[in-house]
């Protein structure tokens, strides 16, 4: 199950989601998390050029025995060259990883394949990618069913990353057609950004309207079970999901994610779920 979990860095930047004023993630700290992370069976990590500085941290080390995914971000709308634009990504990415290929590349906007008037362009771009062996496979990231339809229907795609956590089940429905086409699943936002994880009393006020998390807290004390226990239950049923990318605050909370991923127990989780965007899609808070 560990080979399962690939290291989500977004947040080694300290700007990114709830937790901006996270000051865990220095030099001495990642070194710390890449050799665990290792030595624990971890060979995927997850990136992305426009993740400020992230890059830059992980370029001190020797990243060979790792597995590393970026994406690209968002095209301009006044690209004057789409594949130009892309390749110059993907080389900086390489470069600055100090490594010979991508495993996979994702589109970071879906709407560049949707309603791009370059869409066709941007598309057949990461398939030279692929075809010179630059990236291994090409991926899009996606917020909605709707956007995910319409993409497979339209190009072949190698692995999709999708948000799912316990609040989160929109894509279950879709997941089983994803493995018929071949496509690789891989989860994020898996603890929806820590949110999930945070004791009801700390949970931001604009969420206190929301009754799931009444529901969870209930439900957690019932079951003498952690909040994180109970996330990583629920992800460990999902076995059609190829890997999960996990975000931590702290060397230790990877420890305890590693721990509770190798646990083999009976899975049980609450059925407590929501579609509304303003509570699940991190767009809208």
């Amino acid at each position: 199950m560990i080979n399962k979990l690939s290291l989500g860095t977004a947040n080694f930047n300290n700007n990114y989601g709830l937790e901006k004023n996270n000051l865990e993630f220095s030099y001495k700290h990642i070194k710390q998390i890449l050799y665990y992370s290792q030595t624990s069976g971890i060979i995927n990590i997850d990136t992305a050029s426009n993740y400020t500085g992230v890059e830059k941290k992980l370029s001190v080390f020797n990243l060979s025995k790792f597995k590393i995914s970026s994406k690209v971000p968002a095209i301009p709308v006044d690209c004057k060259n789409i594949e130009k634009f892309i390749f110059k990504k993907i080389y900086n990415s390489i470069k600055h990883l100090k490594i010979s290929s991508l495993e996979n590349y994702f589109i970071h906007n879906p709407n560049d394949l949707i309603t791009s008037k370059f869409k066709k362009k941007i598309y057949l771009s990461l398939v030279l990618a692929k075809r010179k062996k630059l990236i291994k496979r090409i991926g899009v990231s996606v917020y909605s069913l709707k956007e995910l339809r319409k993409i497979i229907k339209n190009y072949k795609i190698d692995v999709v990353q999708l948000p799912l956590s316990l609040f989160d089940r929109r894509f279950l429905k879709i997941i089983h057609k994803l493995k018929k086409k071949k496509i690789i699943v891989q989860a994020r936002s898996i603890f929806l950004q820590g949110l999930l994880l945070r004791e009801i009393k700390n949970i931001p006020k604009n969420f206190s309207k929301f009754k799931e998390f009444k529901k969870f807290d209930n439900w957690i004390n019932k079951n003498n079970i952690s909040r994180l226990e109970a996330c990583v239950n629920f992800l460990k049923s999902n076995s059609f999901v190829n890997s999960y990318i996990v975000g931590f605050n702290n060397l230790s909370q990877l420890k305890e994610i590693i721990e509770l991923f190798k646990v083999k127990k009976k899975n049980f989780f609450p059925k407590i779920f929501s579609k509304n965007l303003k509570l699940i899609d991190p767009r809208k808070w």
